[in-house]
C-alpha cells in the first residue's frame, strides 16, 4: 500500500514537471516567433550610389575593384570595392519615378548604410558654374511654374504611407555627411552646398528663372526629390552630388565662354568629389 502511494506522488509530480515544461516551451517559443515578426531588417556595410544615366556612372564602375552584378526584376546592381569600401551602384534611369522605383528597390534587398545619388544637372545661380560640384544641403520639388514648394498648399497625397505623417515640402541631406561635405576642397573645381531643385522640366529662364533664384535654388535636376523622399521614408542616410553641365542664368549673360564637352566635365568632377567624400566614410 505503501509502495502504491509512493508511486502515485511521483505521477503527479512528473505530470507537473512535464506540463511545467511545455509551458516553459510554449511560452520561449512565442517569444522566438513575437522577435522575428517585429525584426527590423538589419543595416548593412553597403555604400550605395545611383547614377541615373550610364555616362554618369560608367567612370564609377571603371573604378570599382571585384565587382560582381546582381539583377533583380531586370534591374542590375554591381557591388564591388571603391576605395577601400564595399559598394553597389545602379543605374536608375532619368526621371522621378524610375528613381524612386529603383531606390525603393535597392533599400529593401540590400539595405545599405548610406546612398548617394550622383549625376549632372543645371545651374541657376552665379554661385555655380560649368564644372562645379552642388552638394544638396536641400532638394524639393518643384511645379511647372517653378515656384518654391512652400508656397502651395499641402496636397493630401503628400503624406507618408507608412506612418501616416506628413511628408515634407524640402527634403534635408543627413546633417553627418553635409558635416564631412564642409571638409572637402577640391582645386579642380569649386563646391557649393546648397539647395536643388528638381522638375520634369528644363526652366525657360525667360519666365520662371527669377522663381528658381528667389528661392535660393543653385542647380536643377530631374530625379533628386523622389530619391530623397524613399530615403526620408526608409529613414535611410542619403546625399545628392550634381556636376553642373549646363547654364540657366548664365545664358544671356555676355562675356560667359561655355566650355568644351561641359557633360564630360560635370561627370568627371562629381565622380572625383564622390571618391575624395568616400574617404571620409
Amino acid at each position: 500500500m505503501l509502495l502504491l502511494c509512493s508511486f502515485v506522488k511521483m505521477q503527479r509530480c512528473l505530470s507537473k514537471a512535464r506540463i511545467f515544461f511545455l509551458t516553459f516551451i510554449i511560452s520561449a517559443l512565442g517569444l522566438f516567433f513575437s522577435a522575428v515578426a517585429n525584426a527590423q531588417p538589419q543595416q548593412s556595410a553597403l555604400i550605395a550610389i545611383v547614377n541615373p544615366m550610364p555616362p554618369e556612372g560608367s567612370p564609377i564602375l571603371n573604378l570599382m575593384t571585384n565587382k560582381k552584378t546582381i539583377k533583380i526584376e531586370q534591374i542590375t546592381y554591381t557591388l564591388g570595392t571603391l576605395e577601400g569600401k564595399q559598394v553597389i551602384q545602379v543605374f536608375s534611369g532619368i526621371g522621378k519615378v524610375n528613381t524612386a522605383i529603383v531606390t525603393t528597390q535597392l533599400i529593401a534587398h540590400f539595405h545599405p548604410k548610406i546612398i548617394f545619388l550622383v549625376g549632372i544637372a543645371g545651374e541657376v545661380t552665379k554661385n555655380a558654374v560649368i564644372g562645379s560640384v552642388v552638394i544638396g544641403q536641400a532638394v524639393y520639388p518643384v511645379e511647372r511654374d517653378f515656384s518654391h514648394p512652400t508656397t502651395k498648399i499641402q496636397r493630401l497625397e503628400n503624406i507618408n504611407p507608412l506612418t501616416g505623417q506628413q511628408t515634407p515640402a524640402i527634403f534635408k541631406a543627413d546633417p553627418a555627411l553635409i558635416q564631412i561635405a564642409r571638409n572637402i576642397k577640391i582645386k579642380d573645381f569649386n563646391e557649393v552646398i546648397g539647395e536643388i531643385a528638381t522638375s520634369d522640366d528644363f526652366p525657360d529662364p525667360k519666365s520662371v528663372i527669377s522663381n528658381l533664384t528667389s528661392n535660393h535654388a543653385t542647380a536643377i535636376e530631374m530625379e533628386g526629390a523622389s530619391f530623397m523622399q524613399v530615403c526620408w521614408v526608409f529613414k535611410t542616410p542619403c546625399l545628392v552630388i550634381r556636376g553642373i553641365s549646363d547654364t540657366v542664368s548664365k545664358n544671356e549673360l555676355q562675356g560667359y565662354t561655355i566650355p568644351e564637352n561641359p557633360e564630360q566635365l560635370a561627370i568627371t568632377n562629381s565622380v572625383q568629389y564622390l571618391i575624395a567624400l568616400l574617404k571620409y566614410l
